[in-house]
């Protein structure tokens, strides 16, 4: 649990174990509505931003860095062949040297095979 997200719920009265242990288990805020909507929004997850926007991320730091900025642009586990090559091609297009890419569920010891056949 990030020490930051812990002190801000204790500052703005939500904190309690029994709510940091629901959160702990289930690995983000979304849809607890013990938690403020601003809270949620304001505490995300790598897997709730959109890639474009781990691109965005990305790019905003590469424009001011003469070597490679590394950023992991993360997928969800049901994304295709097309979603990785448009992802390449948007950092391609945004001048980035060089990019990152987890798909969830790839990371099991074996190849998880597109949906697409070759």
């Amino acid at each position: 649990m990030h020490k930051i997200f812990v002190d801000t719920a204790v500052k703005e009265g939500f904190h309690s174990e029994e709510l940091m242990a629901k959160v702990y288990k289930k690995g983000n805020l979304k849809g607890l509505k013990e938690i403020p909507v601003k809270i949620r929004r304001l505490f995300r997850t790598a897997a709730e931003i959109s890639p474009e926007d781990h691109l965005e991320m990305q790019a905003a730091y590469q424009e001011y860095t003469d070597n490679a900025v590394s950023k992991t642009i993360n997928l969800q586990g049901n994304s295709k062949r097309e979603d990785v090559a448009h992802i390449y091609i948007r950092a391609y297009e945004k001048g980035l040297k060089g990019i990152t890419i987890f798909r969830y569920g790839s990371k099991m010891g074996t190849m998880v095979k597109f949906n697409d056949v070759d």
